[in-house]
């Protein structure tokens, strides 16, 4: 019995230590808000990006704030402390990247049920505006957040406290969003990308009747619901009319224009024919996210085309 004692102890020692550093790293600050800056620095880089869901929602609970955003990358740009900055108005952003509008619908029910919320900025396109992108990584994350157990033993907590742990020993700078491709070879990465989701466009039946239940909650409880169109290069814009898209690209529109106020930054203008505005086809540089936020904020229009939601 003795042996059989040490031979279990001896087994379950390396899983015990993994789990003893899994909580003192704690990456998606579970146990508590992280106040080690160079520690929180490196949750930041490395756990935020292998997962952006879990991350942002225990951050949200911990400090719930009733304007929000939802969306993509695109929307990710729009970060908080731009928008106190320029438009002086306090978010949170559960934008994540690569999201798509499944997603955004399970983190807007989990929260609803949990926090009041009194606005919603919520970037939509045409490409996640569609009845073939279904793919929902919410949920899970969600599950995760539930449990303390499934937090200790999923992968994500593990190989982020694994990353952070190297990259604190060894000072090795550890990026997980850098492409293996030039500037211009990614760009074409992209459009290829927009090419796929474009290629298997259907319209989204589900995703309408959803947004419609959405609004009507919002209209009943006095929640603003604002759209926003995020520009993209016209190199990318091409794309809808090289798929005979156009008159699905109207009916997305007026789709959100039926449900809330929209912001379009998405046409060819000054904008969205330099290249120089963009790090690729899908995403603005910050000067641009300025721009958004400023207009989208203020209702100072000046670049977007805006259709006001009439109640």
């Amino acid at each position: 019995m003795v042996k059989f004692a040490l031979r279990l102890f001896i087994f379950s020692t390396p899983f015990l230590v993994l789990i003893a550093l899994e909580i003192y790293i704690d990456p998606f600050n579970y146990f508590s808000e992280g106040k080690n800056k160079v520690l929180l620095k490196k949750k930041e880089e490395i756990a935020l990006k292998t997962n952006p869901y879990l991350y942002r929602l225990i951050e949200y609970d911990r400090n719930p704030c009733s304007t929000i955003i939802l969306g993509d990358s695109r929307m990710v740009e729009l970060n908080s402390s731009k928008f106190e900055n320029i438009g002086k108005e306090k978010v949170s952003n559960l934008a994540m990247g690569g999201g798509t509008m499944q997603d955004a619908i399970k983190i807007l029910n989990y929260i609803s049920d949990k926090h009041d919320i009194k606005k919603i900025y919520w970037g939509v396109s045409l490409e996640t505006y569609s009845g073939t992108r279904l793919r929902d990584r919410a949920t899970p994350s969600i599950e995760i957040k539930k449990s303390f157990l499934l937090y200790l033993l999923n992968r994500y907590t593990f190989s982020s406290a694994m990353l952070i742990c190297r990259s604190m020993i060894t000072h090795e700078q550890i990026d997980l969003y850098k492409p293996p491709f030039s500037k211009e070879d990614f760009w074409q990465n992209q459009l290829e990308l927009i090419s796929r989701y474009l290629a298997n466009y259907s319209y989204p039946g589900n995703y309408f009747r959803d947004l419609k239940k959405i609004a009507g909650t919002c209209k009943e409880k006095d929640i603003k619901l604002v759209f926003v169109v995020c520009p993209t290069h016209v190199d990318l814009q091409k794309k809808i009319h090289e798929f005979n898209l156009d008159d699905q690209d109207k009916n997305f529109k007026i789709d959100m224009e039926s449900l809330g106020d929209v912001f379009d930054f998405n046409y060819p203008n000054v904008i969205t024919n330099d290249k120089n505005n963009f790090n690729d086809p899908f995403h603005f540089n910050d000067s641009i996210s300025r721009i958004i936020i400023q207009e989208i904020s203020t209702q100072k229009i000046q670049y977007s085309k805006f259709t006001s939601f009439a109640k």
